[in-house]
């Protein structure tokens, strides 16, 4: 499964530049380890055509210290694009 998902330019660049290699996220889409995840950054009003592609390596759920509608992953950067919107 691949996963898109809205990223604020704040945390966005963090990953970008490799820094912020995790995720916290509502787990509404049942994130497994190996699923695929395209981080897409989006500035409150649209897309700017900045992704991050990457897959899933860790998932911690379940954690007391997290809220069970919650999960953190990790993940790997495959590849860093920008496309036209």
């Amino acid at each position: 499964m691949i996963h898109e998902l809205k990223t604020a330019p704040v945390y966005f660049n963090r990953s970008w530049s490799g820094e912020k290699l995790f995720e916290v996220r509502r787990n509404d889409r049942h994130f497994q380890k190996g699923d695929g995840i395209i981080l897409m950054e989006w500035d409150g009003e649209k897309y700017t055509g900045s992704q991050i592609l990457g897959s899933i390596t860790y998932v911690l759920s379940g954690f007391d210290a997290i809220d069970g509608q919650y999960v953190v992953f990790g993940f790997r950067i495959s590849k860093k694009r920008v496309v036209e919107v």
